[in-house]
């Protein structure tokens, strides 16, 4: 996120503004000479406006996701302070059961982030670097080559846009992945907690009086975890919006272009694109949310025999 200027901070400072907006602008540059295809190219073929419609909606997916990092800069570094103050420190606690299902969270996002990073890289790469393995004057991506620029200068443009597409996706979707996975070892934590008070015994007064000491503090973690689960939501709201628009506009037409039977090059482009589109949406969002989902439905469970157990006026 530094090389964007989107990482979080506190205060924004004027370094960081300049990269972000440098780097914005420059998708920005990209979505206009691709725009200029539909009205200064005079052989419009299937394959340019094709083209020129994906690199539209990736640069803009790009740009909409740096946008939203920039807003929440403040946001996102509260959230932050909030989860190093707040959560539950799992990794040095007694019960092995949370240190186990941390191990398995975690070593799958572990997993995850470095797949997805070689797969984006590997997939940027086969765009932005096709004017040296081809040794043709070829263009990584597809857009409107006006005359009175080097062909040199412009691969050099869009290599650079590429290079900013890589890296200034990936941060977001990783810090998704990671969030979503700390936040569903918290709430693991929580069942567990619950579930041991259920079991525990009460026979003393003493352990009347622990057992509520560990009652409030799992009610005061549940509320906080509620809390913290809608701000994250709306601080990533924008930039998940902008994903969902270009996951299904971006399926449609590469799903179109593979089924037109285009040349073999490009068919293995656009599969190798397509395929990590897809695995970004199933290896970063839809299975570290159903991690959440599933716990965070096992506490109502919980709760609900919690609530049973401590009487109806609690």
């Amino acid at each position: 996120m530094k090389f964007c200027g989107t990482e979080p901070r506190a205060k924004r400072s004027w370094s960081g503004i300049i990269r972000c907006w440098f780097n914005i602008l420059c998708t920005l540059g990209m979505i206009y000479l691709a725009a200029l295809v539909f009205v200064l190219e005079k052989d419009l073929t299937f394959v340019k406006v094709t083209g020129a419609i994906d690199t539209i909606v990736l640069m803009s997916h790009c740009a909409l996701k740096m946008v939203s990092i920039y807003l929440q800069q403040p946001i996102m570094f509260e959230l932050l302070e909030r989860k190093r103050l707040h959560f539950w420190d799992i990794e040095n606690s007694s019960s092995k059961e949370k240190k186990e299902y941390r191990k398995k969270v975690l070593g799958y996002a572990q997993f995850v982030i470095l797949f997805f990073t070689v797969a984006s890289i590997i997939a940027c790469s086969s765009f932005g670097l096709q004017p040296l393995y081809l040794r043709k004057k070829v263009l990584g991506v597809s857009t409107y080559i006006p005359q009175s620029i080097s062909f040199y200068v412009l691969a050099i443009y869009e290599s650079y846009a590429l290079f900013v597409v890589c890296f200034g996706i990936i941060p977001f979707d990783i810090s998704v992945v990671y969030m979503l996975c700390l936040i569903s070892v918290q709430w693991k934590s929580l069942n567990i907690e619950i579930k041991n008070i259920l079991d525990s015994k009460i026979d003393t007064l003493e352990d009347q009086q622990l057992f509520k000491a560990k009652a409030i503090r799992c009610v005061e973690h549940h509320n906080f975890l509620k809390r913290y689960i809608e701000d994250y939501n709306k601080s990533l709201s924008l930039g998940l919006l902008a994903y969902i628009l270009v996951f299904v506009i971006s399926n449609c037409l590469n799903a179109f272009i593979i089924s037109s039977g285009p040349e073999l090059r490009e068919l293995v482009r656009r599969s190798l694109y397509q395929c990590n589109l897809s695995n970004q949406f199933i290896l970063l969002y839809a299975i570290p949310a159903q991690f959440l989902s599933t716990e965070m439905y096992r506490s109502i469970i919980s709760y609900y025999m919690f609530l049973r157990t401590m009487g109806s006026n609690h």
